[in-house]
């Protein structure tokens, strides 16, 4: 149950914390504790992950690129699967909703399309295969991870 109707204010479910509550012990379950990200960073640095020939184009704050961190097959296929899961004009966060959610907002920042690899994306071999890629160089689990955001950008098109 999501919807509830307002008026009456008695549906336990409009306040967010109760759809969506944090965990005990949260903390204890985190990714990264203090000092983990750096040494992210500096296996990046140290060559651990050459074969996607890394550029470091900041230390303060970190800023990476990964020139190979996808083959060209990789590539035109998540662009198939955008294509499939069929782009749509790409959206910021608006403002929140009584319920705890959060409108769309169109903005002139941002204007490329994007679609979400989802649950059935996630189950694409090629899909897994790059998923489990970022999995290895992060350290973040897949299942700490929100979905792929897939993006589309035409001639004149930008994010700010």
């Amino acid at each position: 149950k999501r919807s509830c109707a307002p008026a009456c204010a008695t549906c336990h479910l409009l306040k967010f914390e109760n759809r969506c509550p944090f965990p005990d012990g949260l903390e204890e379950t985190a990714v990264f504790k203090p000092g983990d990200m750096g040494r992210v960073f500096q296996d990046i640095k140290s060559g651990v992950w050459d074969v996607y020939k890394p550029k470091i184009l900041s230390e303060d704050p970190w800023i990476v690129v990964f020139d190979d961190f996808l083959s060209a097959e990789e590539a035109e296929h998540m662009i198939e699967v955008g294509h499939s899961l069929e782009y749509k004009r790409s959206a910021d966060v608006g403002k929140k909703n009584f319920d705890g959610s959060f409108d769309k907002a169109i903005s002139s920042f941002r204007t490329s399309q994007n679609s979400w690899c989802n649950k059935t994306c996630r189950e694409d071999p090629i899909m897994v295969k790059v998923d489990d890629r970022i999995e290895r160089v992060t350290t973040v689990p897949y299942m700490n991870s929100e979905y792929l955001q897939l993006l589309k950008y035409e001639p004149n098109e930008y994010y700010k």
